[in-house]
């Protein structure tokens, strides 16, 4: 077993790690008191994690970006279907 790991590997597990501080300095903001350092420290592991391109976070926001247009037009879509049959009616007539 290799003491060096892959740096896509070491940047997911400052993902986790950033992820867990986040977590353990909510619990001490809501039972003591506003860690402050503790929140520093959250967001520059986050950010480390996150302008890696190994990672791939801007490629998850791309898709999502993505899959919010497409469900949007196809929302418009509905929308117009809904507005031409309500003008066509049952005692209306189109050409």
């Amino acid at each position: 077993m290799s003491i060096y790991r892959a740096p896509s590997e070491r940047k997911f597990v400052w993902l986790l790690e950033s992820l867990a501080l986040l977590g353990l300095s909510l619990i001490l903001y809501y039972v003591h008191h506003p860690p402050i350092i503790l929140w520093i420290f959250t967001m520059a592991t986050l950010a480390s994690a996150m302008l890696s391109d190994e990672l791939g976070l801007v490629q998850y926001w791309e898709m999502l970006k993505n899959y919010w247009s497409e469900f949007k037009d196809q929302e418009e879509i509905g929308e117009q279907a809904i507005v031409s049959e309500a003008n066509v009616g049952p005692n209306k007539v189109s050409f």
